[in-house]
């Protein structure tokens, strides 16, 4: 046990170098010496060689767990240190399913891009789980926060999210949320979304999502709005159809 602490705290001293070669073989060698050498693979994951922190990402991915998990989501946090950020993202995705919980009780956290950084996240993991919570991310009071939110409901495709989606699909008061609602609502692809979709036609912001959408669901309801859009002066929008 003794020299096996020894060791770690010579790789953990290696990770210090200045050559980014021994930083990586430091990487590779605390992989290799189990769990225990997690918190000092998290600090890898700002080392400024991005084959640095890949190899870190690989490890933690493997050692996965609640202490590697929670380590991840505080680096979220590192605004001055995007490479850090990116690769905590990168991991808690690939760990996948067991991040969902943790990620799922930071949703609400004050720091507006920690917020995007879980929803895109949860989004890219696609666990049902997180459909209600990230429903009520819809009123999110950032713009952003919303657009994102429906992006990743739209990613789940989950119907529970259809109702909310329509509802932000008839909103003109919040910017980008009614065509991200409706880029999700194809995504989603449940048929109860296309009386909303047609309805929205009407509006030429939205045209192009709402065609696409119509597109994807596929009902014989849908023939009529698709072959108007052939005729449609935007050539983007004839394309969509």
């Amino acid at each position: 046990m003794a020299n096996e602490n020894a060791r770690r705290e010579l790789l953990g001293k290696k990770l210090q170098s200045s050559d980014a070669e021994e930083r990586r073989e430091a990487a590779i060698d605390l992989g290799r010496s189990g769990r225990e050498s997690a918190p000092l693979l998290l600090r890898a994951l700002g080392d400024p060689d991005w084959r640095v922190r890949k190899t870190a990402v690989e490890a933690l991915v493997l050692f996965r767990g609640v202490g590697v998990i929670d380590g991840l989501i505080q680096l979220l946090s590192a605004h001055d240190n995007a490479g850090a950020r990116n690769s905590a993202i990168e991991a808690l995705v690939h760990i996948g399913a067991e991040t969902v919980d943790p990620l799922l009780g930071h949703i609400a956290t004050p720091d507006v891009d920690v917020r995007k950084f879980i929803i895109d996240i949860l989004g890219d993991i696609r666990d049902p789980r997180a459909v209600l919570p990230l429903i009520e991310r819809l009123n999110d009071a950032d713009e952003n926060i919303s657009v994102a939110t429906a992006e990743a409901l739209g990613k789940i495709r989950d119907r529970r999210a259809v109702p909310a989606l329509t509802v932000c699909l008839a909103r003109y008061d919040q910017g980008w949320l009614d065509y991200a609602a409706a880029e999700a609502l194809g995504e989603i692809g449940d048929e109860s979304a296309l009386g909303p979709l047609i309805a929205a036609l009407g509006r030429s912001s939205l045209r192009e999502p709402v065609l696409e959408s119509l597109g994807k669901i596929g009902n014989v309801s849908t023939l009529a709005p698709l072959v108007a859009g052939l005729a449609d002066p935007l050539r983007i929008v004839r394309e969509v159809s």
